[in-house]
C-alpha cells in the first residue's frame, strides 16, 4: 500500500519550494492568490473557482466567502513577473539551444451572455469548424532536453476589446526574449511581420509553409506544390518518437527560395511513403548539408508538442468552464492552469522523487478516460501527464491544507534610536 504520508511530505517540499520560486517577485497577496489557485488545481483537476476555494478556506470560513474572496481578487492581482520566472526554471533544462514553439486556439463560450467582450472563434475540434462565441487563445512554450515542452504563456484576447490593434501585436510582446535560439511554428506565422520579428531577435525559424505563395526558385516563380514535383526526396531520415512505437521514415530535399515576405530562404520539401503530396516548411537555417536539414525537420516537429500540451490543459483542467466574467480573471485563473502544468512537466523532467512518488500514488486516481482514448484525442503526451497529475491530485487529496509559502516576510523597520530596541 501506498505511503502517503510520505507522499505529502514529498509534495509539500518540492511544490513549496516550487512556487515559493514562482511567486518570489510577486507581491505577498499576490503570491498567496497564485498559490491557492494553483494547488485547488492540482488538487481538484480544475480552475473553477469554487474548489480552489474549498482547498484553501481558511478556519470559520464558509465555501461561499472564500470563493467571493478569490473571485474579487482575480479582477486586481497581477502576475505579470511569474513568465520571467518559469523562463529561468525552463532554461535549465532547455534542448539543445532552445527551441520556442508556437499554438494559437480558442475557447468557446456558448452560455457565456454576460462575458466581457465575446468574441468569434472557430470550434477547430468540429467538422466544419463552426462559428462561436468565445476568446482567442496564445500559448507559446519552450522543449526541455527530454523533450518535455514547459508552458511559458498561456493567455486569452478579443478582437473586441478596447484598444485591440492585431493579433500580431497580441502576441508579438509575449515572445521571449534571450530564452532560445530556434522558433518553430505554424502557419499562422508564416509572414513578413513575424519573420522580420524573428530577425530581430536573432531567433531561427521553421513555419510550415503556405501552398499558394510563389517562390522565386532557380526554375522561375513556382509555388511549393509546383516546387516538389521538381525535387525528390535527397536525404533520408528516420526519426524516433519515444512516445511512439514506431519510428517515422522520410525523405526530404532542401531548395534555396527568395520572396519578397524575407528575403532568402530554404524551402525544404517532406516526403512520407504513405502520403502522395510532401509536406513543405520555410526555415532560416542553413539547410545545404543534410545536418541542416535535420535540425530543421527536428525543430519543426517539436511543435505539436505544445500543442499536445495545450490540448491536455484546456482538458484536464477544463478551462473552458471558467465562469469568472472578466478578461483580466480568467488570464489569470489561465496562469495558475499554466504554473500547475509547468510544475507536473517539471516533475517529468527532472524525475524528481515526487515524479515517482506520482507514478506511484497513479493507481489510486480514477480515470475519466483510458490511455488508449487519451492517446487518440489528445496525443501520446497528455498520458504521462494525465498519470502524474492523477498522482498529485490523490497526494494533495491527502494534505489538510495548501503548502504555506516558504519566503520570509517583509522585515520590519528598525528604529535609529538605541534604547527603543530594547522594547
Amino acid at each position: 500500500m501506498p505511503n502517503y504520508s510520505y507522499f505529502s511530505r514529498l509534495f509539500t517540499t518540492e511544490y513549496s519550494a516550487f512556487i515559493d520560486e514562482v511567486t518570489s517577485d510577486l507581491r505577498l497577496p499576490d503570491a498567496k492568490l497564485l498559490n491557492s489557485l494553483t494547488f485547488g488545481m492540482l488538487k481538484n483537476a480544475t480552475s473553477i473557482v469554487s474548489h480552489s476555494a474549498r482547498s484553501s478556506k481558511s478556519d470559520g470560513e464558509t465555501i461561499h466567502v472564500a470563493e467571493h474572496r478569490l473571485t474579487d481578487r482575480l479582477s486586481t492581482c497581477d502576475f505579470s513577473k511569474v513568465t520571467a520566472r518559469l523562463e529561468s526554471i525552463a532554461a535549465r533544462f532547455r534542448y539543445g539551444d532552445g527551441v520556442i514553439v508556437f499554438d494559437e486556439s480558442d475557447i468557446q463560450k456558448p452560455y457565456g451572455k454576460s462575458f466581457e467582450a465575446l468574441d468569434l472563434v472557430q470550434d477547430g475540434s468540429r467538422e466544419g469548424r463552426p462559428v462561436g462565441k468565445g476568446y482567442h487563445v496564445v500559448g507559446i512554450g519552450v522543449i526541455g532536453a527530454r523533450k518535455t515542452p514547459f508552458p511559458l504563456r498561456l493567455y486569452l484576447y478579443s478582437t473586441k476589446s478596447k484598444g485591440f490593434k492585431s493579433s500580431f501585436d497580441e502576441t508579438k510582446g509575449s515572445v521571449p526574449k534571450g530564452t532560445a535560439k530556434s522558433v518553430s511554428a505554424d502557419r499562422g506565422f508564416d509572414s513578413a511581420r513575424w519573420f522580420g520579428h524573428f530577425e530581430s531577435l536573432s531567433i531561427e525559424w521553421v513555419v510550415r509553409a503556405k501552398s499558394q505563395r510563389k517562390y522565386s526558385t532557380r526554375w522561375g516563380k513556382l509555388t511549393s506544390a509546383q516546387t516538389q514535383r521538381r525535387v525528390k526526396g535527397r536525404f533520408s531520415f528516420r526519426f524516433r518518437d519515444p512516445w511512439k512505437k514506431d519510428d517515422a521514415y522520410v525523405k526530404a530535399t532542401a531548395v534555396k527560395v527568395s520572396h519578397q515576405d524575407f528575403g532568402e530562404a530554404w524551402l525544404i520539401c517532406e516526403y512520407f511513403p504513405n502520403e502522395a503530396e510532401a509536406r513543405c516548411y520555410l526555415t532560416s537555417i542553413d539547410c545545404s548539408t543534410r545536418e541542416g536539414c535535420e535540425k530543421a525537420l527536428k525543430c519543426y516537429r517539436l511543435r505539436w508538442r505544445i500543442e499536445e500540451l495545450f490540448r491536455f490543459v484546456k482538458w484536464a483542467f477544463k478551462i473552458e468552464g471558467i465562469r469568472v466574467r472578466t478578461i483580466k480573471g480568467q488570464n489569470a485563473l489561465l496562469t495558475a492552469a499554466m504554473v500547475a502544468t509547468f510544475f507536473l512537466c517539471l516533475l517529468i523532467e527532472s524525475e524528481s522523487p515526487l515524479y515517482r512518488a506520482c507514478k506511484n500514488a497513479w493507481p489510486s486516481f480514477r480515470p475519466e478516460a483510458s490511455d488508449e482514448e487519451i492517446e487518440e484525442k489528445y496525443g501520446h503526451l497528455p498520458i504521462g501527464l494525465y498519470h502524474v497529475m492523477g498522482g498529485a491530485s490523490v497526494i494533495a487529496g491527502h494534505l489538510r491544507g495548501e503548502p504555506k509559502l516558504l519566503r520570509k516576510g517583509r522585515s520590519k523597520k528598525k528604529h535609529g534610536h538605541e534604547q527603543l530596541r530594547l522594547f
